[in-house]
Order: C-alpha cells, then sequence, then structure tokens
C-alpha cells in the first residue's frame, strides 16, 4: 500500500483546503434540477438500498490527464499534490505532457470546466481498449451538455500510448485500500437514514466516486429514471487525519461526504423558501467575505452551504459524545468562519441546534425552515 509521507502530517492542511468549490453555474441551479436516467432492470435490482465506494477507471484517466496540465501542476486545490500516489503519476505520465489531450483540457480548465469534466466521466465505461457511454445515463453532471464526448478521441489514445491501463492495474490495491477505508470509517448508511428522517427527500442509491488526486473539489447531482432516484457524489479519499482520537477522526471524515449528501435534502427544501431567503440573505456582505464564496452566487446558495454544514452539526449532536462533538464543533466553525468566509456560521449554527433541541418529537429539520429563516434576520 502506498503511504503518504511523513505519515499524513500534511493532512491538517488538507482539511483545511478540503472545501465544497462550486461555480457559479452550480450555484444558481434549481434546488429541484434532476438528471433524467435511463436505469435498467438489472441496475435497479443490483443497486436499490446500497451505497458504494468507485474510484472510476475512467475518471481517473481524466484525473492524471489533468494532473500534468499548467493547472493541474498549479493548483494544489483542484489537484493534491502532497502524496506519493502524485508522484508517481507525474513520473508516468509527466513525460506525455505534450500530448494532444493536455492542451485540450488546459483550455476547458482555464473556462472553469474541471468539476464538469471529472463529473462527466462518471457516465463513461471503457469496454475493448474504447470509451462508451453508460447506458444508464445521458450525462453525468448538473447539465446537458457533455465536455467528455468531443475529447474521446483523445482520452482514448492518451490512454494507450501512456499505458495508463497497465498504471492502473498496478495501482488497484491502493485504490481498494483507500476503498475499505472509506467504508469502514464513514458510515454512508447511518447519515443516510437519518437524513431521510429529516427531510422529505428519497433515494434508491448512493454512488460516491472518487481520486486519489482530489483535494479541494467536491460536488454532488441527483439523477432519476423507470423509478429509481440516486444521488452521485465526487468527493477527496479518506486520507487519515492526525491528532484526534478515531471517533472525532471518522467524524471530520463523514464531514466530507455529509456536506456534500445533504445537499440532496436540503437544497429541495429551500427551493419552497426562495423569495423569504433572498430577503434575508440578499445582502452578501452581511453574511460572506470575498473569496471562496465567490463561487457562491445567489442567496439561495450561500444559505444551502450555511445549511448543509449546520445539518452536519445537527447529525453530529445526535451521533457523538459531548467531547467528541464539540472538538468536530469548534473544527468545523473555523473551517465555515475562518478559512471559507462565512464568518456569520457560528452564530447559525448555534441558533439551529438550539432550534432543534426545541422542536417537537413530530417535527423534522424541513419543518423548521420558517423558523430558521426568522431567526436569521436578527443574527
Amino acid at each position: 500500500m502506498i503511504r503518504l509521507r511523513s505519515k499524513y502530517l500534511l493532512v491538517a492542511a488538507r482539511l483545511a483546503t478540503c472545501i465544497l468549490v462550486m461555480s457559479l453555474l452550480q450555484s444558481c441551479q434549481p434546488a429541484f434540477h434532476v438528471q433524467k436516467a435511463h436505469y435498467t432492470p438489472q441496475y435497479i435490482a443490483a443497486h436499490t438500498g446500497k451505497a458504494w465506494v468507485e474510484v472510476p477507471i475512467v475518471q481517473e484517466l481524466v484525473h492524471i490527464a489533468m494532473a500534468i496540465t499548467p493547472t493541474g501542476l498549479a493548483d494544489s486545490n483542484l489537484v493534491d499534490h502532497t502524496t506519493v500516489y502524485y508522484q508517481q503519476v507525474q513520473r508516468h505520465f509527466g513525460p506525455f505532457a505534450q500530448h494532444a489531450l493536455i492542451p485540450a483540457l488546459e483550455k476547458r480548465l482555464r473556462r472553469g470546466a474541471y468539476t464538469r469534466l471529472k463529473m462527466n466521466s462518471c457516465g463513461y465505461v471503457w469496454q475493448h481498449n474504447r470509451l462508451h457511454k453508460d447506458a444508464n445515463y445521458d450525462v453525468v453532471g448538473w447539465e446537458n451538455e457533455d465536455y467528455i464526448a468531443p475529447l474521446k478521441p483523445l482520452l482514448e489514445n492518451f490512454a494507450q500510448v501512456t499505458h495508463f491501463h497497465a498504471f492502473y492495474q498496478q495501482h488497484q490495491s491502493y485504490y481498494d485500500s483507500l476503498m475499505r477505508e472509506q467504508q469502514e470509517r464513514v458510515p454512508v448508511s447511518k447519515s443516510w437514514r437519518w437524513l431521510e428522517q429529516q427531510f422529505p427527500a428519497r433515494y434508491n442509491a448512493y454512488r460516491i466516486t472518487f481520486s486519489p488526486l482530489v483535494n479541494g473539489s467536491h460536488s454532488t447531482a441527483r439523477f432519476a429514471g423507470n423509478g429509481f432516484n440516486e444521488t452521485i457524489m465526487f468527493i477527496c479519499p479518506p486520507f487519515p487525519i492526525t491528532g484526534v482520537n478515531d471517533a472525532v477522526q471518522n467524524g471530520l471524515l463523514t464531514r466530507i461526504i455529509f456536506t456534500e449528501i445533504d445537499h440532496n435534502y436540503v437544497n429541495p427544501v429551500t427551493e419552497q423558501y426562495l423569495r423569504e431567503i433572498n430577503d434575508v440573505f440578499g445582502d452578501r456582505s452581511k453574511w460572506t467575505r470575498a473569496g471562496d464564496t465567490d463561487a457562491y452566487g445567489s442567496a439561495y446558495a450561500v444559505f444551502n452551504e450555511y445549511m448543509t454544514w449546520g445539518v452536519f452539526m445537527l447529525y453530529c449532536h445526535d451521533q457523538y459524545t459531548a467531547a467528541d462533538f464539540r472538538l468536530i464543533n469548534e473544527r468545523t466553525e473555523k473551517q465555515l468562519s475562518n478559512r471559507r468566509g462565512f464568518y456569520r456560521f457560528a452564530a447559525f449554527n448555534a441558533m439551529l441546534r438550539t432550534l432543534y433541541q426545541r422542536k417537537k418529537a413530530s417535527e423534522t429539520i424541513a419543518d423548521l425552515y420558517p423558523q430558521i429563516i426568522a431567526n436569521c434576520q436578527h443574527l
């Protein structure tokens, strides 16, 4: 198994940058935007009620190619530069930086297409030395445009001349170890059950994808077809966190995926209160500082970011001891308030927890929305 240098001593920096980096287009999308899918009876039977983790082969091909672009070499938030795996990628694939695929990807990355490229790649499978569309999806992403389709011949040629498949197979045990770590440390089924007790949205399956090269740019999308609903997450790997006990470590790792998962529950409820949220969160200067928050281009998007992280803290309140909750809460408030620029998060978080603790047994978090929005006026 590949190990990160110095026994993961750089993990604190990773957590500081392991953030949601959404584009303006995603931020402005309607919450009920659900991509159409064409799930086969076989897929439905195999995946109903399941949450699984993947390092998809086509996604990894795209991530590796992006890692050797000028943008990938310069941006350590998009591509994690701290691992032995990254060094091996550079040694193996760096000599092919002049391949025609690389400037084609760089052109798209400079236009902000990173997230779309990695999401779209999960709508493809590799068969007989060729990329083929996954018949279950039109496009895996937020919109109908497929950013991978025009690059298909270049990706196929790049994979051939670089011997990508040999590299991928040589690292399969490493991918497997990260997938096991993810499944063991992050109890997705527990999060799933808790969220569906608190929100009206329902999903039949959770598909979780990552690459060892991903650092801070995470995203999620929703799909439906043939009576089957699926949410797909695109996150970073579960690298260990030093300096905390196992429970707190698991909580902080859960945070990475939970704050993607719960967008699929929070956003649809937020959509019902757009007028009120625009009134309260319309003044960005009250809620955000310039920087990371610039990617959240609407009051709707800003509120959802406050809410998704606040909901995660309610989950931790229910699941962890008081001492462990206190540590997770402290780190999370610093992450949102200090590092990311959602500087009223601590006050929002405390207000939300107070409402949650006072709610009736029959009430859910979704039921609290009018009170949450009203209280935000006074923060």
